[in-house]
């Protein structure tokens, strides 16, 4: 995958971007002149859209906040009008709104650690993402079983949905299993209201761990 798309994917531009916006603002405070405003000017741009393009979930109120400071020190920092105090008023303002952003999304960035004994069968429930599109390329369910060196039965199927991921919940036999659940980009390209979709999915999460599956969800 492209990096610079892997980086929006993961979600890691959201803190550079914040690291970006946050370094402009306090150097801008101490470089003066037209190079360096620009240079600043355009890594401020730049974070801002980071974090924009990132699409990290976060509560609106604290965006539209966060936002608004961002437009306030850059009207400080980036003028001549306002005393230095002022300017660094506004930077830290930023910083520490920035600081509090960074620590909610922070722990979403580490993964749990997922306990399987050799024993037990990966069943894939899940959409052309898993079943694959092109027989030129390995599907992740095959790789995955291949580095793993666990048993992996690929359920997967083309164009499925929450509603149609039930059908494939059937095939799976025995009690004990651990289950990855990649499901819900049909339904989000389709016309699934999320009221609906979260109904289905409660169904299709129950039943997955009705015989004491363990059930992880991308």
């Amino acid at each position: 995958m492209n990096p610079i798309v892997l980086q929006l994917a993961n979600g890691n531009s959201f803190f550079v971007g914040l690291g970006m916006i946050v370094a402009a603002l306090f150097l801008r405070l101490w470089f003066g002149g037209r190079f360096w405003g620009l240079v600043l000017r355009i890594s401020y741009i730049t974070g801002i859209v980071f974090v924009i393009f990132s699409a990290t979930p976060m509560s609106i109120w604290l965006y539209g906040l966060w936002f608004g400071l961002c437009a306030v020190a850059a009207l400080a920092v980036f003028s001549n009008k306002c005393s230095f105090q002022r300017k660094t008023l506004a930077s830290f303002s930023v910083f520490f709104c920035s600081l509090v952003m960074c620590l909610i999304e922070l722990p979403y960035h580490f993964s749990p650690t997922i306990k399987v004994s050799p024993n037990q069968t990966v069943f894939v429930v899940g959409d052309s993402i898993s079943a694959g599109i092109s027989a030129k390329e390995r599907d992740w369910p095959d790789v995955l079983a291949d580095i793993s060196h666990f048993k992996v039965i690929n359920l997967a199927k083309p164009a499925a949905s929450v509603e149609t991921a039930m059908d494939q919940s059937a095939d799976i036999v025995g009690s004990n299993s651990l289950v990855l659940v990649e499901i819900g980009g049909n339904d989000l390209l389709g016309y699934s209201d999320s009221r609906t979709f979260s109904i289905q999915l409660d169904r299709l999460l129950a039943k997955l761990t009705a015989r004491n599956n363990q059930v992880v969800v991308f």
